[in-house]
């Protein structure tokens, strides 16, 4: 979520994350978001399988659109997993 969708590169998307929100009227959320633009474990772990993989053992199939927020970490998660 941190890296891929919410802050990559670690600039925050405003306009795509603030938007989706406002769909979802969800825009509550911003303020702890915010709150929390730097990566840290005890926020965004719970979020992350980046240290965790190695305890996933599970069948899986990654599915992404070309310009989905979420492609880079569906790459990832297929790169990960692959023997």
């Amino acid at each position: 979520m941190y890296k891929h969708a919410m802050y990559p590169g670690g600039e925050f998307r405003k306009n795509l994350i603030e938007e989706w929100l406002k769909g979802q009227d969800s825009t509550y959320i911003l303020p702890e978001l915010w709150a929390h633009e730097n990566y840290t474990m005890d926020y965004w772990t719970n979020v992350s399988l980046e240290d965790n993989w190695q305890e996933v053992n599970v069948p899986a199939i990654h599915i992404g659109g070309w310009y989905d927020i979420f492609t880079q970490g569906t790459i990832d998660g297929f790169l990960v997993n692959t023997p």
